[in-house]
């Protein structure tokens, strides 16, 4: 078995977040790893909107009532992006 799918099936959710603050060159080094998933055309048709106001937070949770919105230190949003989905489907027709 490859290390990739040993990597994968090793995979835990977390759902309870400790009270600490997520370091910038962390976050960066989430968001960067991000961008390198691979995505239809490569085009990465989405945006990530990063939350850390609490009032936002809870905002969100009015929206998707999962606790875990509200206890993160910073909750990443992931958007589809339909405009850069289009601009990517006409680049490449």
């Amino acid at each position: 078995m490859t290390e990739t799918i040993k990597l994968m099936k090793a995979h835990k959710s977390v759902r309870r977040f400790k009270e600490q603050v997520l370091p910038q060159k962390d976050l960066t080094e989430i968001l960067t790893a991000a961008q390198m998933a691979s995505s239809w055309k490569n085009f990465q048709s989405y945006s990530v909107i990063v939350v850390r106001s609490q009032e936002k937070k809870d905002a969100l949770y009015e929206l998707v009532p999962q606790e875990a919105i509200r206890q993160s230190a910073v909750f990443l949003l992931f958007v589809g992006d339909l405009n850069r989905a289009e601009k990517g489907a006409r680049l490449h027709t």
